[in-house]
């Protein structure tokens, strides 16, 4: 229950008091099938949802030209428990279409490659009224260089067998050397598709389960929240002491025709924002200033389960293999972002993130320019200390200093870079 107070006086006072207020549902579900089709539906089931706030008051005073306003309160106070989503749809499917994408982004090169020798042909059989046998034929007569793109990429080479065909074939260095060839029909001037890409172009629609579980959101605000607003300059304060908002639980599967080892999972244990001492001050139809903040972002064990289509995929299994992960979970155990800001020009941060392969921590000072919607920060003394785990990221640092000539700055086995001036375009020491 509610108990409201007004009080309007002849100088232009205004005063209201609600000491509590909720939205409550308890055990709420949903189904819905669409009419278009008999077999897509979907399913909503929460076990409990609140929404409140409580000591709100509420202050309006006028005095000749001057109008003031103030709202404190407690909240808002949400809490959602037992959520969970279900849907069953038939579309197409979405691991089928990324593994094309692969695909063609594989064949991309040996089909630009291809179009540019058979224009190089073309040329040929004009000035010199025959084929080319091969394709040293047109290099020699500098029909065509192998030392600019396409043609500078040695993973595919090309063979003529005209007027028949055209031949791209993988060489050992390429990503899939074993993989089928591309053929390009010279008289239908069109590449053939082979059995492997024309099964996946065709490939029937999935019959997908979706669900996704939640058990609890929470967001609490342990102390009053003030909001302060000048209409006339459109001016206003926003103060709090203690806030937080935290999401566990929480996970989302995507299922193709009940076959498990295609399944994809996320899986979101615990997420938790939190604020302490903030103080806003702004214009409503302008910028912001962040006067002082103390927060914390965190994250952790989020979990991608990769499915085993896409897993097979000679580019993803290329990239598990260098961070070292040999199951299809990809496990990211701890994102973590704390700053404090001790004044509107002036704060600190510490950034974390850890997996299994990879350990990287960032620290240092900040200066702020808040004179738009978008402040300018400017990095002081910022660390970055990148360790790493696994022997495929350690090899990959390896190759990337022999390949640039750099040799970083090292503490043990982690490695120490120091960045320094705007975010935007910062100095970077190795």
């Amino acid at each position: 229950m509610a108990t409201i107070g007004l009080y309007a006086q002849p100088n232009g006072k205004l005063q209201a008091k609600l000491p509590e207020s909720e939205i409550y549902l308890k055990d709420f579900e949903f189904e819905w099938m669409p009419s278009i089709n008999n077999y897509d539906i979907h399913r909503i089931k929460i076990n409990e949802f609140r929404f409140g706030f409580s000591d709100l008051d509420l202050a309006y005073q006028k005095r000749d030209s001057l109008i003031s306003s103030k709202i404190t309160f407690s909240g808002p106070d949400l809490t959602l428990k037992g959520v969970s989503l279900s849907s069953k749809v038939r579309s197409d499917n979405w691991i089928t279409n990324e593994k094309i994408r692969l695909l063609q982004k594989r064949e991309l090169i040996p089909r630009q490659s291809i179009e540019l020798i058979t224009k190089a042909i073309d040329l040929h059989l004009i000035d010199q009224g025959s084929l080319p046998k091969s394709i040293n034929e047109l290099i020699i007569k500098n029909y065509v260089t192998m030392e600019s793109p396409p043609l500078n990429d040695y993973s595919w080479r090309y063979e003529l067998y005209l007027p028949e065909k055209i031949v791209a074939k993988p060489t050992q260095i390429n990503i899939v050397p074993n993989d089928d060839f591309l053929i390009f029909d010279w008289k239908s001037r069109s590449f053939q598709i082979n059995p492997k890409s024309d099964s996946l172009y065709n490939a029937p629609l999935a019959d997908w389960e979706y669900f996704f579980e939640l058990k609890e959101i929470s967001q609490n605000y342990t102390s009053k929240m003030e909001f302060e607003f000048d209409p006339q300059s459109l001016e206003y304060d926003l103060m709090m002491e203690r806030g937080k908002f935290n999401i566990s639980g929480a996970s989302f599967t995507a299922l193709p025709n009940n076959y498990f080892k295609e399944q994809s999972k996320i899986s979101l244990p615990d997420l938790t924002i939190e604020s302490n001492d903030m103080i806003i001050n702004g214009l409503i139809d302008s910028s912001i200033v962040i006067h002082r903040i103390n927060g914390r972002f965190r994250v952790r064990n989020f979990e991608i389960k990769i499915p085993e289509g896409i897993i097979n995929e000679p580019e993803v299994e290329r990239i598990l293999e260098t961070l070292g992960i040999w199951n299809n979970s990809l496990m990211i155990r701890l994102v973590e972002m704390e700053i404090n800001m001790i004044n509107q020009f002036t704060g600190d941060y510490v950034l974390r993130f850890h997996t299994p392969f990879l350990k990287i921590n960032v620290n240092g000072n900040m200066s702020l320019r808040q004179n738009g919607f978008i402040p300018k920060v400017r990095l002081n003394n910022a660390v970055i200390q990148i360790h790493p785990i696994s022997l495929g990221v350690k090899n990959w640092i390896n190759s990337w200093e022999k390949k640039n000539g750099k040799n970083l700055t090292r503490k043990g086995g982690t490695v120490i870079i120091k960045l320094e001036g705007p975010i935007e375009n910062p100095l970077i020491w190795y």
